[in-house]
């Protein structure tokens, strides 16, 4: 594992970035407002992009671009060796993909609202997840 200065700055970007998402979320649900929530969806996929860069650079010593989603889901599935329970990572990354990133982000759709509001929720456990796979919190 590499953890190194620059792993541990990825990771707190990205935790920094997920909260202000949260509190987007929080004022998207008070007030009704679809714009705060595709707002909120889109700082929870930089978040969770943010997070697989941060483990993928622990794990091998390389950081994929920073906006280079194909660059890292190629680099994650280089890894599968090294993940344990390698098919639900990834898959996990995938689905925030998808159902946050293309369909909320890109193409605007975010019905059902209830779910995507749940996803946006979940991510944080994935976040938590990519950095117990990089040993962040280890020994420190």
């Amino acid at each position: 594992m590499l953890k190194t200065e620059r792993t541990y700055i990825i990771f707190a970007e990205a935790r920094a970035i997920y909260n202000e998402a949260l509190k987007l979320l929080d004022k998207a649900d008070e007030y009704w407002d679809r714009d705060l929530l595709r707002m909120s969806a889109e700082k929870t996929w930089t978040a969770a992009l943010l997070a697989t860069n941060a483990f993928i650079l622990a794990r091998t010593g390389e950081e994929p671009e920073p906006n280079d989603d194909d660059g890292t889901h190629k680099r994650l599935l280089h890894l599968y060796k090294e993940i344990p329970d390698w098919e639900v990572f990834t898959g996990r990354y995938a689905g925030i993909s998808h159902d946050i990133y293309q369909q909320a982000v890109v193409e605007g759709n975010l019905d059902p609202v209830y779910l995507l509001i749940h996803d946006i929720r979940q991510t944080a456990d994935y976040i938590q997840e990519c950095e117990r796979l990089a040993g962040i919190g280890e020994d420190e």
